[in-house]
């Protein structure tokens, strides 16, 4: 029997009778199966359902129906009656759990722009307590930001209209409700957990191991990797032949950020952790990446990593829209790989001018540190799973070295 079992069997054994059923479906889905769906029972389904009513949830109807989520996440959800969404965790950790615990303190302490949690189920054995499921308010929505993304570009390849507007709209306004959620985290605590940390030069110089590291670890990957695009080589060569100057310039940056506050951030920011909802944006998963410990996941950081995160993802939303766009005559394809250019630009300004409250694009090398070390991160992770998208974070890689050897001090 695999330690999986053994595990999902004894919180079984943990719970109270009534809601054993639960567990073992749980035990179902953390044993590998696909979807929650498939592994809940309709009881099963209406006794998650009574245990939230049961919990002073009294707007969520008694016949609130459940409705599964289809986006690929690390986690199931399901929405209970338009009024809740029910999050099992698919990784289950002792400890305190990142995403329960930043919703909490963000709206304690005033943003409104992540959905408000209703409620927890816990497991609780001896000093150890693991987070199995999140209720959170539901939030009627457009869809998330990667989606909303990629119609948006479906739609500029097809329609005369090639408008940036409705899009700036929301790029602006995310870097806006970032930006308040950045000063929230900012902001002095008597919680040792949320409370600023001054950077020290030991801080910084672990900074710069990191980032030293990853890039490491992606030049290596990029010495054995088979690179058919004639551009990507080219990235990859500028890179392998500037590597001492970029690592140089990594640990001189990262001293700079000596003296700056560490917070608690997001961790994983990207468009698909945004939910688009009419004019405004609402920020959601606040876990982190499930493998990672929960210590790793609650660790703080500088701010501007979620901004890289962000950037990075308008990166990748270009570059999937550039892939799916219908075939067209050679002009057209001209025209559309223009426009989603264009889009990408306009999208990074307004974004930046709504985190930064004004105009202007002034170097920045700490975001450029951070732009290289997500771009390096990407690299190994197409490396190892889809090696025929390694070019889109290799030409990221390369912008942002060019930019942080080019770039002043912070």
């Amino acid at each position: 029997m695999t330690k999986l079992f053994e595990r999902g069997i004894k919180a079984i054994e943990a719970l109270p009778a009534a809601r054993q059923d639960v567990a073992g479906a749980l035990l179902l889905e953390l044993a590998g199966r696909a979807s929650l769906e498939y592994a809940l029972t309709p009881e099963q389904v209406e006794d998650v359902r009574l245990a939230v009513a049961e919990a002073d949830r009294g707007d969520i109807a008694p016949d609130a129906e459940p409705e599964w989520l289809s986006a690929e996440q690390s986690n199931s959800s399901m929405i209970l009656g338009r009024s809740a969404v029910l999050k099992l965790l698919r990784q289950i950790q002792p400890g305190v759990h990142p995403d329960a615990e930043m919703v909490r303190y963000l709206t304690a302490n005033g943003f409104a722009n992540t959905p408000a949690i209703l409620g927890e189920v816990r497991l609780e054995q001896g000093e150890d307590s693991s987070l199995l499921m999140l209720l959170q308010r539901f939030v009627w929505n457009q869809g998330d930001g990667w989606n909303w993304t990629l119609g948006m570009l479906e739609r500029l390849a097809t329609e005369a209209d090639d408008s940036f507007a409705n899009y700036d709209n929301f790029a602006g306004n995310l870097g806006r409700r970032l930006a308040e959620m950045h000063t929230v985290l900012a902001g002095p605590s008597d919680d040792p957990a949320f409370a600023p940390e001054r950077m020290t030069l030991a801080d910084a110089d672990a900074l710069s191991g990191r980032v030293e590291g990853q890039l490491d670890k992606a030049l290596g990957l990029l010495g054995r990797a088979t690179l058919e695009e004639d551009d990507t080589q080219a990235y990859a060569a500028w890179l392998q032949e500037n590597r001492q100057r970029v690592m140089d310039r990594v640990r001189s940056v990262a001293r700079a950020a000596e003296g700056r506050e560490r917070t608690r951030i997001h961790g994983d920011l990207h468009l698909g952790q945004v939910l688009v909802t009419g004019s405004d944006v609402m920020i959601i998963d606040f876990e982190g990446e499930p493998a990672r410990p929960l210590a790793e996941r609650r660790a703080k950081d500088l701010p501007l990593r979620d901004v890289a995160g962000v950037l990075r993802s308008f990166d990748y939303a270009a570059a999937v829209g550039e892939r799916n766009r219908p075939a067209a005559s050679e002009t057209e394809q001209d025209r559309t790989r223009e426009r989603y250019a264009a889009l990408r630009e306009s999208a990074v300004s307004a974004f930046l001018r709504g985190y930064r409250g004004k105009e202007g694009a002034e170097s920045e090398p700490l975001l450029d540190l951070f732009l290289l070390e997500k771009a390096a991160y990407e690299v190994a992770y197409e490396a190892a799973n889809r090696p025929d998208w390694i070019d889109v974070p290799v030409a990221g890689l390369a912008r942002a070295a060019r930019q942080l050897l080019e770039g002043g001090t912070s």
